[in-house]
């Protein structure tokens, strides 16, 4: 699954996971993925997990500066419907105060679905594991036997929505993140997830120095915490 974006195939998606629930495991391979839509990330994870899922609370950030970001944008998608509604509301941030406002949001957990099967996830993750894809990793990590195998993840799941914007004095373009998510302890996002098996790859050596080994041998190593398996 190379990036979460939208819910086009959900339906589709839910059907599937209700079939693969019946089996032992569920493996999803997340390598690559550097995120995209939260919604449909949880709502992935979801699919396949019958327990009540926590949701981390969420700080959104409004001021002159991300609507500007958000006008950016539009301008760039060529909208000009969108384009009209955000200039409005730039407007009227402009003649009020404060200048910015914080938004604070908590979260419902997701209440339980009912699963045909009992399938354990199992999720497949390197570093470049960020945003959506690790909230998909917070998410099944509420499983109680859920694995998680490769590279610890990019540690970048507490900030998200970007807006970008264009520098008036260089024309150099930057992007900034416009929401904090607010985890509840013990639950952690303000960092890379560690996997619950490290798969690491060995650096090739000359055929020379090589030891002898059986053909199908893989390259691979991992080393497994015994206590989550």
């Amino acid at each position: 699954m190379h990036r979460f974006t939208g819910h086009d195939a959900m339906p589709q998606l839910i059907d599937l996971a209700e079939h693969l629930s019946h089996g032992d495991a569920v493996i999803l391979d997340l390598r690559g993925n550097p995120g995209g839509d939260r919604e449909a990330a949880r709502d992935v994870i979801r699919s396949f997990i019958a327990t009540p899922l926590r949701q981390p609370a969420i700080d959104d950030l409004e001021s002159e500066v991300t609507l500007q970001g958000e006008l950016d944008a539009a301008i760039c998608d060529r909208d000009p419907d969108a384009r009209a509604r955000i200039r409005t509301r730039l407007d009227a941030a402009a003649a009020t105060e404060p200048k910015k406002t914080i938004t604070h949001l908590e979260t419902a957990a997701m209440p339980a679905i009912p699963l045909p099967g009992g399938a354990i996830p199992i999720l497949i993750v390197d570093r470049a594991c960020s945003g959506a894809c690790e909230e998909a990793v917070y998410f099944a990590r509420q499983h109680a036997h859920a694995v998680v195998i490769g590279e610890p993840t990019a540690g970048a799941l507490e900030y998200g929505e970007p807006r970008s914007y264009r520098l008036p004095a260089s024309g150099l373009w930057m992007s900034a993140a416009t929401r904090r998510l607010v985890a509840t302890p013990p639950d952690r996002i303000d960092r890379a997830y560690m996997p619950t098996c490290y798969s690491t790859r060995r650096t090739s050596t000359p055929r020379s120095r090589r030891s002898t080994r059986a053909p199908g041998r893989p390259r691979a190593s991992a080393r497994c915490d015994p206590d989550r398996i």
